[in-house]
């Protein structure tokens, strides 16, 4: 609303629930363009204060001029939409309209989504502009810097030559590891990411290099960490009695993932079943005959310590 001079009204009788209108809504519900009040620029600055979508109903010649779209952008960044082509591709109304509203990146010009100081100044925000950036500014190792400090999952949209920079992968595994799976392949192979991973997660043994996979130290954390990483560790892991026996120890099952020989050790079979009885299931059969590689007097003692009803009689050997 306003008067004729075109200073808005304090209080006013407008009432858009009876429909009544004041003189000034009437003219330019009925004559928008050529309504005073779009032209008035003193009155345009004061409602941009409040509001930048008023720059939408601006006159054409308010929303060319720099300083009247440089108090919209202030308001809002969307409000470059409705300045003039020219203006839209100003630099300093593109900046600060950046600096309002990071989501607006995506209107600029190609030429401007290029500008450092700007994509700066958006990605400051939120890093899903990272995105958005033109192809001069996707390697630039400060901004992936921003973006990777906000969120770990900006990572995975780095180019490749970012994914192997140490510093960027440690910033990013540490605050979570399942960056650790989008690291080059060269960084694969560093023992001390590879321990920050793992130390979050066991899981994260399935993505560490083969030649850490066999690792004392790297296997080991992982499997005290989650016993089921067993299963990605290499042979010579499968192969050690004692870091097999902590897994059991842990969950029973975790001897279907040892190596063959383990799995008829009686020492780690007792554990298994004494920490689960079905793991015996994914352990070597107790009734093979003793000839086989069992003993069955073991066998036949822990059933009776577990209370399991019935006898178990020795089994004869095939051919016998």
């Amino acid at each position: 609303r306003g008067g004729k001079d075109g200073v808005p009204f304090p209080k006013g009788a407008c009432n858009p629930t009876t429909g009544f209108q004041c003189e000034s809504c009437l003219r330019f519900l009925d004559d928008p363009e050529n309504c005073p009040l779009p032209q008035d620029r003193s009155f345009i600055k004061k409602a941009l204060d409040k509001n930048w979508k008023v720059l939408k109903y601006a006159d054409k010649e308010l929303r060319a001029e720099k300083e009247i779209v440089m108090v919209a952008v202030k308001s809002g960044g969307f409000a470059i939409m409705f300045a003039s082509e020219e203006l839209q591709a100003d630099r300093e109304v593109a900046l600060e309209a950046a600096r309002q509203t990071w989501q607006v990146f995506q209107q600029l010009s190609r030429k401007l989504r290029a500008d450092k100081e700007i994509a700066d100044a958006a990605v400051r925000q939120d890093w899903h502009v990272i995105k958005l950036f033109a192809k001069e500014l996707k390697a630039n190792v400060d901004l992936a810097r921003i973006a990777v400090k906000q969120s770990w999952q900006s990572f995975q949209f780095l180019p490749k030559e970012l994914r192997g920079n140490r510093s960027l992968a440690k910033e990013a595994v540490q605050q979570d590891w399942r960056a650790y799976e989008h690291m080059a392949k060269e960084l694969k192979e560093d023992k001390e990411l590879a321990m920050i991973a793992v130390t979050q997660s066991g899981q994260a043994l399935q993505l560490v290099a083969a030649s850490l996979k066999a690792d004392l130290d790297v296997a080991g954390v992982a499997i005290r960490q989650d016993w089921s990483a067993l299963k990605h560790a290499a042979l010579n892991i499968k192969t050690d009695e004692a870091i097999v026996l902590g897994a059991v120890e842990t969950n029973g099952f975790a001897i279907k993932h040892a190596a063959e020989d383990l799995k008829c050790r009686e020492p780690l079979v007792a554990a298994a079943m004494a920490q689960q009885w079905p793991s015996l299931d994914v352990a070597v059969n107790p009734l093979f005959h003793e000839q086989d590689g069992l003993n069955f007097e073991f066998w036949k003692s822990f059933s009776l310590q577990s209370g399991i009803k019935g006898k178990l009689k020795p089994s004869v050997a095939i051919g016998v």
